[in-house]
């Protein structure tokens, strides 16, 4: 839809500038015309007062002085008619048909505009139906994960601008003993639970590749941390997580366990690593210890 929406703007620009070239050209047109339009009308009166010359001469006694004078406010007339370009008419039928083809252009071209804005609106509204779906969807998991993490209270997510919600952002709304808190009011283990049934309500609607989790139960008591690797062993199920992760309440419902030391003498590292399903060697190393 992105993509579409980007090449329907692209359009839409062009044809915009098409449309402003298109009128640029119909302004010269109009000048033209209505210059045109002045000399057709010029010659029109001409001709109408011609005609009434000759309806006058028609009409008076044909006496030789009345001849003479109005001989001579013919000749007088036909003078100033004969600077006059009688093409003038057919000028203005070519200008017309010009002028007539641009516009009809100009209406196709803001036909196809309007399509192309149509389309974009369709995109917009498909998003923000789509967008508004997953919102509520994680919304909705987010309130239960956390009720489940932290046991107390109850958060929400919150759009900060319901109207125009892609112009605004999303915050997180905690509320404890009746009163609502942000995040930055709370405590570094309670930041961590909430971020992190953020993450799992995300995760339920739309599972990652893989998440890579650095020491996100640092801030966390023994307690919750158990609730954190309970958590991760079933989420793991769909998804994998890479842990680094310094507590054994965590470490114990892992898989596979790394650990890494350096040896201070040549600073090259070391990688030990246990697979955790393997119950025999789990037996072995417990007999050894």
């Amino acid at each position: 839809l992105i993509i579409e929406k980007e090449k329907a703007i692209k359009e839409i620009n062009q044809k915009s500038k098409d449309i402003i070239k298109v009128e640029e050209e119909i302004q010269e047109i109009e000048k033209v015309k209505y210059q045109v339009e002045i000399k057709r009308q010029m010659l029109i009166d001409e001709r109408n007062e011609v005609v009434r010359l000759i309806n006058e001469i028609k009409e008076e006694p044909l006496f030789i002085e009345n001849l003479e004078e109005r001989l001579k406010e013919i000749l007088a007339k036909l003078k100033e008619l004969k600077h006059i370009n009688f093409s003038s008419i057919e000028k203005f039928k070519e200008v017309e048909k010009e002028y007539n083809e641009l516009y009809e252009k100009v209406k196709k071209v803001e036909e196809e505009r309007n399509k192309i804005i149509s389309v974009i609106a369709e995109i917009e509204e498909a998003k923000r139906k789509e967008f508004l779906k997953a919102f509520e969807t994680i919304n909705n998991n987010f309130k239960r994960i956390y009720k489940e993490l932290l046991e107390k209270g109850e958060a929400w997510l919150e759009l900060t601008d319901k109207e125009n919600i892609f112009e605004g952002g999303i915050e997180i709304k905690v509320k404890l003993n009746n009163r609502i808190f942000n995040l930055k009011s709370l405590s570094g283990g309670e930041q961590s639970l909430v971020a992190l049934s953020l993450i799992f309500a995300i995760q339920e609607f739309k599972p990652g590749t893989f998440y890579v989790f650095d020491e996100v139960d640092a801030a966390l008591d023994k307690r919750n941390s158990r609730k954190l690797g309970k958590y991760l062993k079933k989420y793991s199920q769909k998804t994998q997580f890479i842990v680094i992760s310094h507590n054994e309440e965590v470490i114990i419902e892992a898989d596979y366990l790394f650990g890494v030391s350096m040896n201070k003498k040549t600073g090259i590292s070391k990688v030990v690593s246990l697979d955790l399903t393997d119950t025999s060697m789990i037996s072995k190393i417990t007999q050894k210890n």
